[in-house]
């Protein structure tokens, strides 16, 4: 399922709130990122990847990686407000 998709006019957005547990290693409680796309299919591939990416950092952060490491491979690019 497509649970962190969403849709603002004819944009899509990829958006995920923080768990509580890694949540104090992130600036913000709360990850948007524009998809930049108004195809639907091409929208859920992208969501695919940044679900991955999100999941993967989470994991790492709960086994003792540092923050510092992940920020450049999650968060890096600009966070849009929706």
């Amino acid at each position: 399922m497509f649970y962190h998709l969403i849709k603002r006019g004819r944009t899509y957005y990829f958006r995920l709130r923080i768990p509580k547990d890694p949540l104090h290693h992130f600036p913000i409680p709360e990850v948007r990122k524009s998809l930049k796309t108004s195809n639907l299919p091409a929208a859920k591939i992208l969501h695919s990847s940044w679900e991955k990416k999100a999941q993967k950092s989470f994991a790492l952060l709960r086994s003792g990686i540092h923050s510092e490491l992940l920020y450049p491979t999650f968060l890096a690019e600009r966070q849009t407000r929706c």
